[in-house]
């Protein structure tokens, strides 16, 4: 009974990920405009980090490269024939 209300929940939420989705860009953005805004740093060690939203921007930036980066270098890994195992020596 609750293993069935459960799954009707998520189905249900599944069907609506769109809308989660831009509710969490929008809850990025108000972070990020709440750095500008509020959040000074008092104390930068780099020119660059008193750009209200840099750490932001800089953790997509490598979360993007590093994504791409290694889905090149895993598909090579992991990306056999299928009967790369089956097959006789």
């Amino acid at each position: 009974m609750i293993g069935e209300r459960l799954g009707n929940w998520l189905s249900w939420q599944r069907l609506r990920a769109k809308t989660w989705g831009r509710l969490a860009l929008v809850f990025l953005a108000l972070l990020v405009a709440a750095n500008a805004l509020f959040l000074h740093p008092r104390h930068p060690h780099f020119s660059l980090e008193a750009i209200p939203g840099f750490w932001a921007g800089f953790g997509l930036f490598f979360a993007l490269a590093m994504i791409l980066v290694l889905k090149k270098a895993v598909a090579k890994i992991i990306g056999v024939s299928e009967d790369f195992y089956d097959r006789a020596q």
